[in-house]
């Protein structure tokens, strides 16, 4: 296996348990990550190199089948639309 190949499927493995952990918390308490992660798997842009699109495209996974195992639909409710990728990364990187 190539190392880029290892990095996509390291990259998937570590989504699918971050979904899995914040479905765990939002049954206990309100978690906004669940939405952002849910986010991250209904696409973004191929060309991006970490988009879940661009990595099943790496690992030859059809992205559809994907989403409807993790029972993530295509499009997010209105009210409950990820935020925008720069206001993400903003907001994990800002400086304390």
């Amino acid at each position: 296996m190539t190392p880029s190949l290892r990095l996509a499927w390291a990259v998937l493995d570590q989504a699918l348990a971050d979904l899995e952990r914040a479905r765990r918390a939002v049954r206990s308490r309100r978690d906004p990550t669940l939405a952002e992660i849910e986010g991250w798997f209904r696409g973004g842009p191929r060309w991006w190199p970490f988009t879940f699109e661009a990595i099943c495209m790496h690992v030859r996974l059809d992205p559809s089948a994907v989403r409807r195992a993790l029972r993530i639909t295509d499009a997010p409710p209105a009210e409950r639309r990820p935020p925008s990728p720069v206001a993400y990364l903003e907001r994990r990187y800002r400086r304390a």
